[in-house]
């Protein structure tokens, strides 16, 4: 589906749920939830048991950001210390690797899954908190799938002998690739994460639709929710780390594909089946604690940024119908939640814009600032001259703005507020620590 035939908000069917505006406490639901369980999770050895959440600390890492409560902050810093050691192994050559024994699941998986979740939870709890470790740590994750789980054609998922690549666990990896290339200042991640990004498009993609699996370059199946909505995401975390306007395209395709294949017109619900069958399918819901991500958290999380991006409101009514049907689970078991809570911060909070214009080498200044700071609610769009036209035919805000050769500048806004911009570092550092 192109643009042009994307729904209206009037074509949409909300619940009457949506008509209420969503929490803007969710994230902080979220960490109460959290921290209720961890104070009855104990084994007696301070080790931390179960599965990691990875969606619902992704949402505490936001409501740290929101609200600076401390004991939000040391309840991420305790779990994120007792991770590696604890619920995971330290890590190895190919990344962490779960403990657990699954018997349903390949090693592979859990490792993948893993190591895609992890990756952003450490490099932005790096910046959150100053600790160097954990960029450490993200690092050496990122480094060691590259290594031993890529191969040579680009797709992520298997070892070198075994060519299964599953379009969802390669959207993780983009994802975590790109988030830890931009916030640690990686340019060898981000190449990886595009690397892999155009392995998804020249050999996912049959017809103009996303599939399911490669295998010794053949396709199987068509693409699930849980593959679109990871794809979606995982393009729109590329734009924000490469600049590229191509990737902030490719995500609203892959988001409005999903939009139009498997959503239930009553309500928010994304269905695990598209077509005929779908009526018939179960909503997509991933079993909790087991550590995958769910496909609602990541479509109302790119949707959501997409929204902001692009200023397509229709985008963000879907988004709220995701969260709007995903409500009750906040009060019965917000644990289970993924990045449900992330998606309502973008969707309640005042979401900043920033544009960072030049050619790389002219705005690292401004980007080791931006690296200083964990600003999880930041919609970036660092566009070279060259691409910048391209770059406002998508982005509204990034029209009428332009820069001279060999200088940089960065524009921050919310809503339609701006300041003036910012030519240096300091500035930069100033508008972002300020208020508006």
């Amino acid at each position: 589906m192109s643009s042009s035939q994307a729904p209206s908000p009037a074509d949409i069917r909300l619940p009457e749920s949506a008509a209420r505006a969503l929490p803007s406490n969710w994230c902080a639901q979220v960490s109460a939830a959290m921290a209720r369980a961890d104070a009855h999770a104990q084994d007696g050895s301070g080790r931390l048991s179960g599965v990691p959440v990875y969606g619902a600390l992704a949402t505490m890492l936001v409501d740290w950001h929101q609200r600076r409560d401390p004991s939000v902050k040391a309840q991420l810093i305790n779990t994120l210390d007792e991770m590696a050691p604890g619920v995971l192994s330290a890590p190895t050559r190919s990344g962490f690797a779960r403990l657990a024994a699954d018997p349903l699941r390949p090693p592979v998986d859990k490792t993948l899954y893993d190591n895609a979740q992890l990756v952003p939870l450490y490099a932005e709890a790096a910046q959150a908190f100053g600790r160097a470790d954990y960029a450490g740590i993200a690092r050496e994750t990122c480094a060691s799938v590259d290594g031993a789980l890529t191969g040579a054609h680009g797709g992520v998922g298997a070892a070198r002998d075994d060519d299964r690549v599953i379009a969802s666990q390669n959207a993780l990896m983009v994802r975590a690739w790109a988030i830890a290339g931009r916030t640690l200042g990686e340019p060898t991640f981000v190449e990886a994460a595009q690397r892999t990004a155009r392995f998804i498009e020249q050999e996912l993609v049959v017809e103009g639709r996303l599939q399911h699996r490669w295998r010794d370059g053949r396709t199987s199946r068509s693409a699930s929710v849980d593959d679109l909505a990871a794809v979606s995401l995982a393009f729109v975390d590329l734009f924000e780390a490469t600049g590229e306007p191509a990737w902030l395209a490719r995500a609203a395709h892959r988001a409005e594909e999903l939009w139009a294949l498997f959503r239930n017109p009553t309500d928010g619900s994304l269905h695990r089946m598209s077509g005929p069958a779908a009526s018939l399918s179960v909503r997509s819901e991933p079993p909790p604690f087991e550590g995958e991500p769910g496909a609602h958290g990541q479509a109302a999380l790119a949707l959501a940024r997409l929204a902001v991006f692009t200023g397509r409101t229709e985008l963000g009514a879907h988004a709220d119908a995701i969260l709007a049907e995903r409500q009750p689970l906040l009060e019965r078991n917000p644990r289970s939640l993924g990045l449900e809570g992330v998606a309502a911060a973008w969707r309640t909070s005042p979401a900043r814009e920033l544009a960072v214009l030049g050619a790389r080498q002219d705005t690292e200044a401004l980007h080791a600032e931006l690296r200083r700071r964990h600003l999880p609610l930041l919609a970036l769009a660092a566009v070279s001259p060259e691409k910048l036209d391209e770059a406002a035919r998508l982005v509204p805000w990034l029209a009428n703005r332009g820069v001279r050769p060999g200088h940089a500048k960065a524009y921050l806004c919310e809503g339609h507020r701006c300041q003036l911009p910012a030519t240096t570092a300091r500035q930069l550092a100033a508008q972002l620590d300020g208020p508006l």
